[in-house]
């Protein structure tokens, strides 16, 4: 009794950090979607980029003469498993883990209009 026991509180613990690695699948192509912006003038980029749809939050952008700068963050909350998992009880301070995942998205001015745009981190 107590194999089976063992057997389903590895399999559920197996599910459970599986579900948590599993990547969110997105409805958008981040680089088609940037891309789009290139050649348009800073401030129609700041007008019509909508993060938000996305499922970013983000900061307001950092503008200079050379590059439209915006830093977003894709929140992600991480369950943490509680019960009786046939090993004894277990209890946790919190149910669960908040991360803000960041991505810094520059886009390179020439004039003011986009001319390129590259982003750097964990949330892209």
């Amino acid at each position: 009794m107590s194999k089976i026991i063992l057997l389903i509180s590895i399999s559920t613990l197996y599910l459970g950090l599986t579900a948590c690695q599993t990547e969110v699948n997105r409805p958008y192509d981040l680089n088609a979607y940037l891309h789009q912006f290139l050649g348009q003038s800073s401030p129609d980029i700041q007008q019509k980029l909508n993060f938000k749809q996305l499922g970013y939050q983000s900061s307001a952008p950092q503008v200079s003469q050379d590059q439209l700068i915006y830093t977003v963050y894709r929140p992600l909350n991480i369950p943490i498993p509680q019960g009786n998992f046939g090993l004894g009880t277990t209890h946790a301070g919190a149910s669960s883990y908040d991360l803000n995942f960041q991505c810094k998205i520059i886009f390179e001015l020439n004039q003011n209009i986009a001319k390129a745009v590259h982003y750097t981190g964990r949330a892209c």
